[in-house]
């Protein structure tokens, strides 16, 4: 389920990329910038005795490159904020894999109130007494699962929340980004080369 949430979630992002990329992107100036490109990494085979215009064509091609980043700047502008917007949120729940039999790991909470104790779920045993860190302002038990954990824990008297050390989760041996990356990269340029209406380089 995890495996298909990220997988659906790469590519809807792929989707909407290639989108903006296809809807933002300034498409001759994209042409005339990777078309100088070509033409002046030709030039380095060209003139590879001539230092004086290796040079020109090194600094040829990085004005190039800064007009082909200008043409796409909207598209990765809109890209990026959608990331970021995402990114806390896919970490929460693709980032951290759950308690199974036999884990052991740390649960918190931000507060040192003398009278505070943990209740744990089903299936967790705690295992320590409450740990009260006055530098962190913070309370710590160590906790073990000892069945897959299937519920919520919490604090009391007062109900507070609570931060479990969830262990990180692994997709291929993998952590999420990647293969969140991974997916919508693949999605994104399949479908900007379907359908993109950007132009190619060409000889000229």
């Amino acid at each position: 389920m995890r495996l298909a949430l990220l997988v659906l979630s790469g590519a809807a992002y792929g989707l909407a990329t290639a989108w903006l990329f296809r809807r933002f992107t300034k498409r001759e100036p994209l042409s005339t910038a990777a078309n100088r490109i070509i033409a002046h990494i030709l030039e380095f085979n060209l003139f590879i005795d001539e230092p004086r215009l290796i040079f020109r064509a090194q600094r040829d091609l990085l004005r190039a490159n800064f007009a082909m980043l200008q043409a796409v700047a909207l598209p990765m502008l809109f890209a990026g904020a959608m990331l970021a917007v995402a990114w806390k949120p896919l970490a929460e729940h693709l980032g951290h894999a759950p308690l199974q039999a036999g884990d052991v790991t740390i649960a918190r909470v931000a507060s040192t109130a003398d009278t505070l104790d943990l209740v744990a779920p089903f299936g967790v045993a705690v295992e320590t007494p409450a740990l009260r860190v006055q530098a962190e302002a913070a309370t710590m038990w160590r906790i073990r699962a000892l069945s897959p954990v299937n519920g919520d824990f919490r604090t009391v008297p007062k109900p507070l929340p609570v931060q479990i050390d969830y262990p990180t989760a692994k997709y291929f041996d993998m952590p999420w980004w990647v293969v969140f990356a991974l997916v919508s990269t693949a999605v994104s340029v399949s479908a900007i080369g379907r359908k993109s209406g950007l132009p190619r380089p060409s000889a000229q």
